[in-house]
């Protein structure tokens, strides 16, 4: 366990965590504090805990950081990417997109990825991927994108439990690879609440040229 309370953070720093990185301090044996850190990249298969929030890419590269993420928040910025697939024990806050793209890879996911908290993405920001979500904010600037950002064919859906709200000034961005309408011909949304879109919808083909009368759902 590596305890880091530093309040002047590490933006200029790639961590490399194998272990467990924890951003409170130990006291008596109990584990304190809710401080938060900021990194610019990060790598490893370990685990980020404590009660802060993670703010992590200043260094504007690719995250291969591919652990677990145990009762912390996180703020994804800069211009990289990065992909989680690992099912989280997520701490109370929202999460935050502001910059690059994060790509989240769990299709099968049957519980909301950063459970019931709301995800915000603003600015430059990305959610993409597949997987299961309680409630989106899409900012001016912020876009959602279902499907895998790393595949030529980003197909698959992105399933919110509550609603999608994207304001005017953010970007919904679809793939179509034929007028099926089955899980491996699109990406597309599956919302079971709200869904208030007053941002641009963006659609994609490969291979395929729309003929009239076909009808696609996304």
């Amino acid at each position: 366990m590596f305890y880091f309370a530093n309040s002047n953070g590490l933006k200029k720093a790639t961590v490399n965590v194998n272990a467990n990185f924890n951003s409170g301090y130990p006291n008596d044996g109990v584990i304190n504090g809710t401080n938060n850190v900021s990194m610019g990249n990060l790598k490893g298969n370990g685990t980020l805990s404590g009660k802060g929030r993670y703010t992590i890419g200043f260094l504007n590269e690719d995250i291969t950081f591919t652990g677990k993420l145990d009762g912390c928040v996180i703020t994804k910025v800069g211009a990289g990417m990065w992909t989680l697939s690992l099912p989280t024990n997520y701490g109370t806050g929202n999460t935050e997109v502001k910059g690059g793209i994060l790509n989240l890879n769990h299709g099968n996911a049957n519980a909301p990825f950063f459970g019931n908290n709301n995800l915000t993405v603003s600015d430059s920001g990305v959610v993409a991927g597949r997987a299961q979500l309680y409630n989106v904010y899409l900012q001016t600037g912020g876009g959602i994108r279902p499907g895998s950002a790393t595949s030529s064919y980003p197909i698959g859906s992105l399933k919110i439990m509550t609603s999608l709200y994207a304001y005017e000034g953010s970007h919904l961005d679809f793939f179509v690879l034929n007028a099926k309408n089955s899980g491996t011909s699109r990406s597309y949304l599956e919302v079971d609440g709200t869904l208030s879109i007053q941002g641009v919808i963006n659609v994609t083909t490969k291979g395929y040229v729309p003929t009239e009368g076909d009808e696609i759902i996304l």
